[in-house]
C-alpha cells in the first residue's frame, strides 16, 4: 500500500533534522531527577474542524466525548489515558467495561464544560459540529491552555489521516500503522472486488436510519458507504444529508436490498450485551409489512436486513462495510467472513474477550 509514503518520509526527514512542524513533530530532551533523561514531544497538527493542535508534552489525561474516540484510542492502546468519558461510553458497558465506570460528563455539548474541567484533563476529544464547536469555545474561554481536540472517526474521508494524527499526538505512531493495515487490507478488498460491476450494475439499496423513512445523502456518512459496499444508493440524488421520506417513493424506486440499522434512538436494540434477535425480527417483519412494501422487490426477494448500527456508523465502519458488501454482492464476497473481520478487530485493536459467533446481536437474517 502507497498509502501516504511521502507523509512518513516527510517526517523522518524532519526528525533527523530536529524541527518542529506542521503536521509532524520535533522530539527534545530534558534532564530530570540528575542523569535520568526524559523525552517529550512537539507536535502540531490541524484537526478534522480546522483549529490547530500544538502539543509540547505527554498526554497522560484525557477527556473522550462519545464513543468513538473511546473505541479509536482503544484501537491505538492508549485507553489508560482516558480519565473521563461522555454519556455514549457508560451507555455502553458490555463493550467498555472499563471505561464506563470512569467519571462521566454527560453529553459533553452545551454545558457540560465545567465537568470536563473538573477532571483536570491534559486534552479533551469532542466530535465535529456546531455543537461541539461551542463546547469547545466554552472550554477554551475557562482554560485557554487545555487541548481540544476535534475529530469525527467514522466518516471515511477523514478517517485514516484522523488515526495517522491521533497517532502522532499520542505518541502511537506504530500502534496506528498497525491498525491502518488491518483496515486498508478490508478496505481494498471491498474496492477491488466492487470495482469489477459495471456500474450500471450495482444493487439498488435503501439504508434506513432508526428513525423510520429517514435515510442517507450526499454529505452523510451512510452515503459513500453505500457506494463503496458495491451498491447505488436509491436517494443518492437528495440535496440533504438526511432526508425524510415517503414510503411511497421507496415503493416507486424498487429497491433490491434495504438495510434498517437499531442501537439507538427510535430503535434501541441489538449490540453487545444483547442475547436476542426478537426485536429485529419484529422490526424486519414490521418493515415487509408497510402498505404496498410487498411490491419492492427487496422483500419480495427477502433481501431485508437489520444491521446494528455502530457496525456501519462508529470507527470501526470498515467491518459493517464487510457485511453490507456480502449483502450487496453475495456472490462477489463468498470467500469473505464477515464475522471472521469483526472478530479480528475486537480482539487485536479492542482487546476484548468476545466471541462473535456465540455473544451479541449484530445483523439478521445472519449471513
Amino acid at each position: 500500500m502507497q498509502r501516504k509514503k511521502l507523509f512518513f518520509l516527510t517526517v523522518f526527514l524532519f526528525l533527523a533534522a530536529g524541527a518542529v512542524f506542521l503536521w509532524g513533530e520535533g522530539i527534545k530532551e530534558e534532564p530530570v531527577q540528575g542523569n535520568v533523561v526524559k523525552e517529550t514531544r512537539s507536535v502540531t497538527v490541524i484537526d478534522s474542524a480546522g483549529n490547530e493542535i500544538s502539543v509540547n508534552k505527554p498526554l497522560e489525561r484525557i477527556v473522550v466525548a462519545y464513543y468513538g474516540c473511546a473505541e479509536v484510542m482503544r484501537s491505538l492502546n492508549a485507553e489508560d489515558k482516558i480519565v473521563g468519558v461522555g454519556k455514549t461510553v457508560t451507555a455502553r458497558p458490555d463493550y467498555f467495561p472499563r471505561l464506563s465506570g470512569l467519571p462521566s460528563t454527560g453529553n459533553t455539548t452545551f454545558n457540560e464544560a465545567e465537568q470536563i474541567l473538573n477532571l483536570y484533563p491534559d486534552a479533551v476529544i469532542i466530535g465535529t459540529g456546531s455543537r461541539n464547536n461551542e463546547t469547545r469555545e466554552k472550554l477554551l474561554a475557562v482554560n485557554p491552555d487545555l487541548i481540544v481536540i476535534q475529530m469525527a472517526f467514522y466518516k471515511p474521508e477523514y478517517h485514516v489521516e484522523e488515526i495517522e494524527k491521533l497517532g502522532l499526538l499520542l505518541n502511537k505512531e506504530e500502534e496506528a500503522r498497525a491498525y491502518l493495515d488491518f483496515y486498508d487490507k478490508v478496505i481494498t478488498t471491498i474496492g477491488s472486488r466492487v470495482a469489477s460491476i459495471p456500474p450500471e450494475e450495482h444493487p439498488k439499496v435503501y439504508l434506513e436510519s432508526t428513525q423510520d423513512f429517514k435515510t442517507g445523502a450526499p454529505g452523510s456518512s451512510w452515503h459513500p458507504k453505500i457506494i463503496a459496499a458495491g451498491g447505488f444508493n436509491i436517494y443518492g440524488d437528495e440535496d440533504i444529508p438526511l432526508p425524510k421520506v415517503s414510503a411511497e417513493s421507496v415503493v416507486e424506486k424498487n429497491p433490491d436490498i434495504i438495510v434498517k440499522v437499531s442501537g439507538w434512538n427510535m430503535a434501541n436494540f441489538g449490540g453487545y450485551g444483547v442475547t436476542s434477535y426478537d426485536e429485529m425480527i419484529a422490526v424486519r417483519e414490521s418493515i415487509e409489512d408497510r402498505p404496498a412494501w410487498n411490491n419492492i422487490s427487496a422483500v419480495q426477494n427477502g433481501r431485508v436486513w437489520i444491521m446494528y448500527n455502530d457496525l456501519l456508523g462508529g470507527p470501526g465502519y470498515f467491518v459493517g462495510m464487510a457485511y453490507l458488501a456480502k449483502i450487496i454482492n453475495p456472490g462477489l464476497f463468498n470467500d469473505v467472513d464477515p464475522q471472521k473481520i469483526h472478530q479480528e478487530y475486537l480482539t487485536r485493536f479492542q482487546r476484548l474477550d468476545f466471541d462473535v459467533q456465540r455473544e451479541g446481536v449484530f445483523i439478521y437474517p445472519s449471513l
